[in-house]
């Protein structure tokens, strides 16, 4: 859940907009990850799958993402489960990664995802973990004392 006093700067900055049907927008969301979930779990994938389970989130509680900044907003959600420069790097390797400036995501990117994952989802997180394991050679798994990935 997301606090309300976010979720009120982020609609007055356009990053987010008031809707009180949200059943249907649910459904669409879900379908699409839905279809993400049939893909691999690359990072661009991943990532993707996080985006849906923020827009998910968002909308259960009455708002939903508008084209406005779309990885600003995602920053902003996310800034109670990673650091803001571990936030920034998981945001500009799906950049570099996208438009083809890097041709894989870095540990640090690979363990701030699965920690992002793991706030919304398991499966999606394993689905990761293993895809980067078997992908790269990294393991990355959930410290025992914190819960935190590294």
């Amino acid at each position: 859940m997301f606090n309300p006093q976010l979720l009120k700067q982020l609609k007055q900055l356009g990053q987010l907009a008031a809707v009180v049907h949200t059943q249907h927008l649910i459904e669409q969301e879900q379908a699409s990850l839905a279809r993400l979930r049939r893909r691999s779990a690359d990072y661009l994938c991943s990532y993707d799958r996080l985006f849906r389970h923020i827009s998910i989130a968002l909308l259960r509680q009455g708002y939903a993402l508008t084209s406005v900044q779309p990885h600003q907003t995602l920053l902003r959600c996310c800034a109670a489960y990673l650091p803001l420069d571990a936030l920034s790097h998981v945001i500009q390797t799906r950049h570099g990664l996208k438009h083809g400036e890097q041709t894989q995501p870095d540990a640090a990117a690979c363990v701030g995802l699965a920690q992002l994952l793991h706030q919304y989802d398991a499966s999606d997180t394993q689905a990761f973990v293993c895809h980067a394991h078997t992908t790269f050679g990294l393991i990355i798994s959930p410290s025992s004392q914190t819960g935190v990935f590294a």
